[in-house]
């Protein structure tokens, strides 16, 4: 399969010079988290779409927050305008939103479980956990 995107997750330390797993998202609509030291898959997600046809949702931006061995979260915008939720523990996403052009840029802001997404449409869209 094809990756679309990708981004790093601290594996089990905060620190600058610990070690990351890679985080990946495909052409197929799933996010792969890779061994850092083996680079074997350790986690396979799905970008499931949810919808009538449940066709994958393919990721075009991808973050991630937190530690893999502790609690992480990833988010992806997709290039249909869906913005995905993934835990650790879920094996498919859930959908918190779906925006009506597509994600420019997207920051994950850890501290305060704020995303903020910038959209084709000269658009700032914020979401908050609360």
């Amino acid at each position: 399969t094809v990756a679309t995107c990708m981004t790093t997750l601290k594996k089990s330390m905060s620190e600058d010079y610990a070690v990351s797993c890679l985080v990946v998202g495909t052409e197929s609509g799933e996010i792969f988290m890779l061994d850092p030291e083996a680079f074997t898959i350790l986690e396979t997600m799905s970008l499931c779409g949810g919808g009538s046809d449940s066709s994958p949702l393919v990721p075009a931006q991808v973050a991630a927050t937190g530690l893999y061995d502790v609690e992480y979260r990833v988010v992806t915008a997709c290039r249909d305008g869906s913005v995905c939720l993934v835990r650790r523990g879920w094996k498919e996403a859930k959908v918190l939103a779906q925006l009506s052009a597509q994600v420019v840029d997207m920051i994950v802001q850890s501290d305060n479980a704020n995303i903020v997404l910038a959209t084709m449409d000269q658009s700032l869209h914020c979401y908050s956990k609360k």
